[in-house]
């Protein structure tokens, strides 16, 4: 019962046959579509219409071709299929898999706090400087992704997006940060980290070499860094035992000589100051 109320609530706006999933065009959007998907995988079910006591719809099978359905509330098993209902609120999508969620947040208007909340929080990151990420930091993340997933491939947004967050496509300085990421990317292909395919940049072999060479130079690079530290400060260590011990001789020399201890102390301060 739930559930049939939640989906026929969805339908009263219910999704167009075709729109724009992208900004300017998503702005307007506040629609709902509603999916089943059989436990299985080998069916799935997009609801566009109630008439009356029954549900229009479209079905796809194992083939992919795609059917009219007309069926009513009580002929799906709900224990063989999985619900999602998405709702499409001017440029953004709340997914749901639970009925009581749904209503909950269709009842209250809560989509429309996150909308909000979502809106100011891309307005701040808008007046924040994107960092410049430098070319290792480039191949560093392009080989993490790799090895997370053997057939990846990227483009200059899809890089952008997974190092920065879905943020970076509405900035204002996003033009430019994709033009640098671009020439980064073709030097890549020329030194051979990189190749090009027709949707976008593979990693190579050469990468890790690569990679590996660079970790290799740094940790050479900061080796010799302490080792200069450690030898600044066993110079300044040996300079001030070489200025004690001769004032200690020093010292030494006049208490031999019976020299007065003002005296001692004067010499001592001219010597040193």
């Amino acid at each position: 019962m739930l559930l049939q109320f939640a989906i026929n609530r969805a339908l009263k706006k219910p999704a167009p046959f075709s729109y724009s999933v992208t900004r300017p065009g998503s702005l307007s959007h506040d629609f709902h579509s509603v999916r089943f998907e059989s436990l299985e995988g080998d069916e799935k079910i997009l609801v566009y219409q109630k008439d009356h006591d029954v549900y229009k719809g479209f079905r796809w099978g194992v083939s992919g071709d795609r059917e009219d359905v007309i069926f009513r509330p009580r002929e799906l098993n709900v224990q063989e299929y999985s619900m999602q209902i998405v709702h499409f609120y001017k440029g953004h999508e709340f997914s749901f898999h639970s009925a009581a969620k749904f209503l909950m947040f269709n009842i209250f208007r809560l989509h429309r706090l996150l909308a909000l909340r979502e809106r100011a929080s891309q307005f701040w990151y808008n007046q924040k400087q994107l960092l410049r990420h430098e070319r290792i930091d480039v191949l560093r993340h392009m080989i993490d992704r790799k090895l997370e997933n053997p057939n990846d491939i990227v483009n200059t947004v899809s890089l952008l997006i997974t190092m920065e967050s879905r943020k970076f496509i509405y900035h204002p300085d996003k033009e430019k940060h994709l033009a640098r990421l671009k020439l980064i990317l073709d030097s890549f292909v020329t030194s051979g980290d990189v190749k090009i395919v027709s949707s976008g940049y593979v990693i190579t072999p050469q990468a890790f070499i690569t990679l590996t060479s660079h970790a290799l130079d740094e940790q050479y690079h900061n080796d010799q860094v302490k080792a200069a530290r450690v030898g600044n400060k066993l110079s300044c260590v040996i300079g001030v035992i070489g200025v004690l011990g001769v004032g200690a001789q020093f010292v030494m020399w006049g208490v031999e000589n019976e020299v007065s201890s003002d005296q001692i102390y004067n010499w001592l301060i001219s010597f040193y100051f």
